[in-house]
C-alpha cells in the first residue's frame, strides 16, 4: 500500500483531474494486476488545443483519417513506401482519429514526416507537454495478435495492414515509439502493445529480442525500479525533469529500425498495430518515417550493438593467489557496423579488455559486466556470473614420535605430533586434534596403575588439560601445545593404544581427517 500511496501523490502533483470514471467500463481494473494501481487517471487534451489552436505551439502537425481532405488508409501505406517496395490490399481497423499523417517532426521525433498510429487521438501528440497522462478513449476493440503477443487484454487498437512485394530478401522501416505511460508505469502491467508483424513475426524489438515497449526501453520508474536499454530512451516526463521535447508524449525512443527477412518477388504481409494494454487510459503512439519502408537499409540510423557476456558458470578454484578464468564475449555483435571495444567490469572497476580476456578471480561469487561499443559510439552491456568454488579437501599427513612408550613405569612421556596440511586454495587450513585412549583413566587398585590423568596437554600460557574417566578425549593443537601420554597399561593381554586424530579444514569448509597411534605394549618386547 505504500507503493500506491507514493504513486497517488505523484499523480496528484502532476495535476491529474479529468479521470476516466471508476465505474466506466474498462476504466481501471480489466485485469487483476490493474487493481494494483487504483490511482491511474487520464487527462483529455481539449480538442481546440489538440488541433493546433489556443496555447499549442508545437512544430508537429497531424492530419487524421476521415478529416476533410485528409488521408485514406491507402495514402498512409503509400506514404511509407520507399525503394524496392510495392503495396496493395490496404486495410485499416480502429478509430479514424487514431491514425493519420504528421509533419514537422525534425528535432522532435527524429524525422520530418510520416505516418502516426495511436491508441487515442493522433492530434494529442502535439506539444508542448502540458499533461502528465493524456488519454483518448476511443471505445474500439483491441487486437487479437497484440493480445497474444503481450498476454494482456488490449483496447482501442489501431491497425494498418497491407500486402507488399519486395525486390530483395530483407526490408527495413524506421520508427519512434512514444507513450504517456512513461515513467510512472515502467515495469508494470500497463505496458501498451505495439508491433510490426512482417509475415506474422514482430520485427519491432529491443536488444535481446523483447518487443519495443515502455517496459523494454526506459530509464527506470520514479518509485525506484531500474532502467532497461536507457540509451534508447528520451525522457519528456513532466514529473521527472522532462518536458523539453516539443510533444505531449512523456517519453520516446530514439529512432529505431525494424529489419525483417522476406520473400523477394512475391507477396508478403505487413501489419502495423498499436493498442492500450490492461486498460484504456494513457495513450501510446508510433511514428513511422515517410518513405522508410524499403529494401535498402537506412545508413543514417545506427543500430546499437548487442553485448553477450557468455553463460553463467561455476569454476573450481586453482590456487591461493586466484583462479584464471577465461571470459568470452565473442558472441557480441553490431547489426550494422563493427565493435571497436570490449570492456569488462566488476564492482564498477574495469578488470579486463578484449573479446576473450583471462582474469584472475578469488574464491566466491563474481558478476562481471561486459560493455561493448560500436563504431558509432553506441554501447550495450551484458553480465555473466562466475562462481569460483573450492570443493577439494586439504591433503593431510600425521605422524607421532615416539610411536611406542616403554617401559610402562606410569610416567608421562612427551609425544611430538607432526602434521603436514596443504590445500590448493587455502594457504593455511585450520588444524584441530584430539587424543583418546583404549583404556580408561584409573584410580589406585583398579588395575592399570595408581595414577589418573593419563593424557595431558599443556598450552603455551601454562593452562593444563588432563583426561579423566568423565572426559576421556583431550583436544590439543599440534605444533603449539605440549602433549604427554602416560606409559602404563592394564594387566590384560592387549596393549594400551592412544589414538591421535587430526582434522584439517579449509576456508570453504572442506575437511580431511587422519589418525595415528602411540602404543604401550603388554610385555617387555617392544612392538
Amino acid at each position: 500500500m505504500k507503493r500506491l500511496a507514493i504513486l497517488g501523490a505523484l499523480l496528484a502533483l502532476a495535476g491529474c483531474r479529468d479521470s476516466v470514471p471508476a465505474t466506466a467500463p474498462d476504466a481501471h481494473r480489466p485485469l487483476g494486476s490493474a487493481a494494483e494501481f487504483p490511482e491511474r487517471k487520464g487527462e483529455s487534451k481539449p480538442e481546440a488545443e489538440a488541433a493546433g489552436f489556443g496555447t499549442m505551439s508545437s512544430g508537429l502537425s497531424t492530419v487524421a483519417l476521415g478529416t476533410p481532405g485528409g488521408p485514406t488508409p491507402e495514402d498512409l501505406a503509400q506514404a511509407l513506401v520507399g525503394a524496392g517496395i510495392t503495396v496493395s490490399g490496404v486495410s485499416y481497423s480502429g478509430a479514424a482519429q487514431a491514425a493519420g499523417t504528421f509533419a514537422g517532426g525534425d528535432g522532435i521525433i527524429g524525422f520530418e514526416s510520416g505516418v502516426v498510429l495511436g491508441s487515442g487521438s493522433v492530434a494529442s501528440v502535439r506539444g508542448p507537454n502540458q499533461l502528465d497522462g493524456v488519454t483518448g478513449v476511443n471505445g474500439t476493440p483491441g487486437d487479437g495478435p497484440l493480445t497474444t503477443l503481450t498476454g494482456r487484454t488490449t483496447y482501442d487498437a489501431s491497425v494498418l495492414s497491407f500486402t507488399f512485394v519486395p525486390d530483395d530478401d530483407r526490408v527495413y522501416v524506421e520508427y519512434v515509439f512514444t507513450s504517456d505511460e512513461y515513467n510512472e508505469y515502467v515495469n508494470s502491467s500497463f505496458d501498451d502493445a505495439f508491433a510490426f508483424f512482417v509475415n506474422g513475426t514482430n520485427c519491432a524489438t529491443a536488444p535481446g529480442g523483447a518487443r519495443v515497449s515502455v517496459n523494454s526501453i526506459n530509464a527506470g520508474n520514479p518509485l525506484g525500479s531500474g532502467g532497461s536499454n536507457p540509451h534508447l530512451y528520451r525522457n519528456n516526463d513532466l514529473s521527472d525533469g522532462g518536458g523539453a521535447i516539443d510533444t505531449e508524449m512523456d517519453g520516446l525512443t530514439v529512432v529505431m529500425v525494424c529489419e525483417a527477412a522476406v520473400n523477394p518477388g512475391v507477396p508478403n504481409t505487413m501489419r502495423l498495430s498499436i493498442a492500450d494494454a490492461s486498460d484504456r487510459i494513457l495513450d501510446s503512439n508510433v511514428f513511422i518515417k515517410a518513405g522508410s519502408f524499403s529494401t535498402t537499409p537506412p545508413p543514417q540510423v545506427n543500430q546499437p550493438p548487442v553485448a553477450a557476456a557468455g553463460a553463467d558458470r561455476v569454476v573450481e578454484c586453482a590456487g591461493h593467489s586466484g583462479t584464471a578464468v577465461a571470459l568470452d564475449g565473442s558472441a557480441s555483435h553490431d547489426p550494422d557496423g563493427k565493435l571497436v571495444s570490449y570492456e569488462w567490469f566488476e564492482g564498477g572497476s574495469q578488470v579486463a579488455a578484449g573479446a576473450t580476456p583471462t582474469v584472475t578471480l578469488g574464491t566466491g561469487a563474481h558478476t562481471l559486466v561486459l560493455v561493448v561499443t560500436d563504431d558509432s559510439g553506441a554501447t550495450d552491456a551484458d553480465s555473466v556470473a562466475v562462481d569460483v568454488v573450492d570443493t577439494v579437501a586439504p591433503a593431510l599427513t600425521v605422524d607421532a614420535t615416539p610411536a611406542s612408550l616403554w617401559p610402562p613405569d606410569h610416567g608421562l612421556r612427551a609425544v611430538q605430533v607432526s602434521v603436514v596440511s596443504t590445500d590448493a586454495c587455502d594457504p593455511a587450513p585450520v588444524v584441530a586434534a584430539t587424543v583418546v585412549s583404549s583404556e580408561a583413566d584409573d584410580a589406585r587398585g583398579v588395575g592399570d596403575g595408581e595414577t589418573t590423568g593419563d593424557m595431558q596437554v599443556t598450552r603455551p600460557d601454562g593452562t593444563v588439560l588432563t583426561s579423566s574417566n568423565a572426559a576421556p578425549a583431550v583436544p590439543f593443537r599440534p605444533g603449539v601445545d605440549r602433549l604427554e601420554l602416560r606409559a602404563e597399561r592394564s594387566g590384560t593381554a592387549a596393549p594400551r593404544v592412544y589414538t591421535i586424530t587430526v582434522t584439517a579444514t579449509d576456508g570453504a569448509g572442506n575437511s580431511t581427517t587422519r589418525s595415528t597411534t602411540v602404543v604401550v605394549a603388554h610385555d617387555q618386547r617392544k612392538p
